[in-house]
């Protein structure tokens, strides 16, 4: 791509977890990088960056860049990848935050749970931007709601919603046990407890060359309850540039990425747009928005996020001439439907076909399983059965065929036991 070759290398903790089955080679080992860069096979190569494909080789792809391409390092800052100091980052940088904490023991998830609980039923709507002892924000007056979820993890995988703190103590426990994510050398187990945030969630795609930062996209979830999770992803519509709430959000975005120190390379942030302004939930630096997205991006954009990586680390031109936000309006109306199972078994068939492959916005349908496998009830993005992509220039025609789809999803699936 863009002239470029790419030399793929396995991180040690994704390889681990995958049994050693892994064709190609291993990256060097911390203090090697410059023997490796040296050897024979490399000698005539000169490396531009490095780019991160999935949440377990996030801290190799840091290491990598920083050893290898000195002058275009983002320095080695685990908080990145920690739920809870990345939110304390944005704190210390002077961000409004998410009410939270990082407790070893029960008896510290149940004072700070209790705690929330007395804000909800006291809570002073007037004084939302004070702070406590602990950093925390003020709840404002609304019901008590937390969620639970790892340290390090991602696809909502381990993500608990609890209105009672009674119900949070068996939650808290199955956490501790945990790890979600394939690496464990930087946060291996532990738990965050955090206020349970109200308003949308977002998604702010960014590239970054040398600290300038560009939101390459804004996606706003649909997510809700399904099957006894409370996160599930039902869908995430891509969005115009235009609009405070938009110019809140990038700004945002580039505040956390500025708190993290973060300057070279892709990234996707997830905020709550509340009642009391945007809020992080987490921010994942050095790969992409984990959606199937380039379709969606090149039609109703005109580029996508990884010619525009591409583009910050070989052609700067091409970056800078890119305008810092999306378009006001898009070209397109865009969705990415996350197909939900709420049955378990093996998948005989598909029912509905004709209808849903009739829908005017219709321009990928790909669900998962095969007739023949496995699928069990959605409940994070691991679990999810296929995705549809929805493309059309009304607007209106996109959204009621995702309605539609929705209807459908709880019998589209047809499965023995």
């Amino acid at each position: 791509m863009g002239g470029a070759e790419c030399i793929a290398l396995w991180s040690a903790p994704t390889a681990e977890a995958l049994g050693g089955r892994v064709e190609g080679e291993l990256a060097p080992d911390p203090g090697e990088e410059l023997r490796w860069a040296a050897s024979e096979a490399l000698r005539n190569v000169r490396i531009e960056g490095v780019l991160c494909g999935s949440d377990g080789g996030l801290a190799t792809a840091e290491r990598l860049q920083h050893a290898l391409v000195p002058d275009r390092s983002n320095g080695i800052n685990p908080a990145r990848r920690d739920k809870f100091d990345m939110n304390e980052a944005c704190r210390l940088a002077g961000m409004p935050a998410v009410a939270q904490a990082a407790p070893s023991t029960w008896a510290e998830a149940e004072a700070f749970l209790q705690a929330l609980r007395a804000r909800a039923d006291g809570g002073d709507a007037s004084d939302a931007d004070a702070s406590d002892a602990s950093g925390a924000d003020s709840f404002g007056a609304y019901s008590f709601g937390a969620v639970l979820k790892p340290r390090r993890g991602q696809a909502s995988v381990g993500v608990f919603a609890v209105d009672a703190v009674e119900g949070a103590r068996e939650i808290f426990g199955a956490l501790q046990r945990a790890q979600v994510s394939v690496d464990s050398s930087e946060v291996g187990s532990g738990v965050v407890v955090q206020e349970l945030l109200d308003g949308e969630e977002w998604i702010v795609d960014t590239a970054s060359r040398d600290g300038a930062h560009k939101a390459v996209a804004l996606w706003k979830y649909d997510k809700g309850g399904a099957n006894g999770a409370p996160f599930v992803y039902y869908s995430a519509e891509l969005v115009g540039g235009a609009g405070a709430e938009q110019s809140a959000l990038i700004a945002y975005a580039a505040d956390a990425l500025d708190a993290l120190g973060w300057r070279w390379g892709p990234a996707h942030i997830e905020v709550k747009l509340t009642a009391r302004g945007p809020r992080l939930v987490e921010v994942n630096l050095g790969r992409f928005n984990g959606l199937d997205f380039k379709l969606l991006t090149d039609c109703a954009l005109g580029y996508n996020a990884f010619s525009v990586v591409v583009d910050l680390f070989l052609s700067p031109p091409s970056f800078d001439a890119l305008p810092p936000a999306p378009p006001p309006r898009l070209a397109c109306a865009a969705r990415l439907v996350t197909l939900v199972s709420h049955v378990s078994g093996v998948l005989e068939s598909l029912a509905h076909q004709e209808e849903v492959h009739a829908m005017a916005s219709m321009a990928l349908f790909a669900p998962e399983p095969s007739p023949g496998e496995t699928l069990g009830p959605t409940v994070d993005l691991d679990s999810f059965a296929g995705y549809a992509h929805l493309l059309h220039r009304d607007e209106e025609v996109v959204a009621a065929d995702y309605a539609r789809l929705r209807e459908l999803q709880p019998s589209l699936f047809r499965v023995s036991e």
